[in-house]
């Protein structure tokens, strides 16, 4: 792919909150998006050249450098991919806007990615855009202030005519986690110890109905194994003939679900001044 086509492509994203969603997926995110505290997250993944992480890398700090020198007020945070298909890739994002901050934020968005161009464009091999809606009625935590080391993604690309029956499925699950206080909130990692978590879906830039679960890690021993499983759980909670029901029933309606661990990169991120 050409550069300019890797930069008209990222300059179009504010066209793709015009878009019409597909009608299954609305339907599965109704709930967040139809409600006043809705959170939305831009999210970039930026491949650098096969030789240019260097390159990327000097070209991100050059352009963190020009949002501080230009009072840009958006948050801007950059994690690195350490597992899975993606290794090497980079998420640059910007979490908890209104979906009319994306309008009121172009003109400044347009001078940005010009500098963006010029500071990291010939490092770069492609660059896409995503955007996520925080689902705050199945996430078991807030939006994050300060990220912790790693996060561990799980993305679960869901059956169109599952989508309903995941969420509640999700939402049995954390009232089961609530009453025994489990100390893993990752539903997929349930053996987990520690990190809190949040579910997003996905409503423009890839294919649905995908939910992301994001669970922060402080240590690779985030990862060591716990005595109780969620299976567990929903059995002494729901007893075992609904328990197993609410588990089987849940793991029917996704087709897939792709791990991947980050690694958060404070010094390719950006705050503003007035932030933490």
């Amino acid at each position: 792919m050409k550069n300019q086509d890797i930069f008209a492509s990222r300059a179009i994203w504010l066209l793709a909150i015009t878009v019409c969603m597909q009608c299954l997926a609305c339907s599965a995110q109704g709930q967040a998006t139809n409600t006043t505290d809705v959170s939305v997250a831009q999210v970039f993944f930026d491949v650098p050249g096969s030789t240019r992480r260097s390159d990327f890398e000097q070209g991100m700090a050059k352009h963190i450098a020009w949002l501080k020198a230009n009072h840009e007020g958006w948050t801007w945070l950059t994690w690195e991919i350490l597992t899975g298909k993606d290794t090497g890739k980079y998420v640059v994002a910007s979490f908890g806007h209104k979906w009319d901050d994306f309008d009121t934020h172009e003109t400044f968005n347009s001078a940005a990615n010009s500098n963006f161009k010029e500071s990291v464009g010939s490092a770069l091999s492609s660059s896409s855009c995503t955007f996520y809606v925080l689902r705050t009625d199945l996430s078991l935590s807030g939006e994050f202030g300060t990220p912790s080391k790693f996060e561990q993604l799980n993305i679960f690309d869901v059956r169109p005519e599952g989508a309903r029956e995941f969420s509640q499925s999700i939402k049995k699950m954390n009232a089961a986690l609530k009453q025994t206080n489990f100390v893993s909130e990752s539903f997929v990692s349930p053996n987990s110890a520690g990190g809190h978590s949040r579910w997003y879906f996905m409503t423009n830039g890839g294919e649905g109905p995908q939910y992301v679960l994001a669970t922060d890690r402080n240590s690779y021993s985030d990862f060591q194994p716990v005595e109780t499983s969620l299976d567990d759980v929903m059995e002494k909670v729901y007893g075992k003939d609904q328990g197993d029901s609410i588990m089987s029933n849940v793991r029917k309606t996704f087709v897939h679900v792709y791990s991947e661990l980050l690694r958060f990169r404070p010094d390719l991120s950006y705050r503003p001044a007035a932030q933490p």
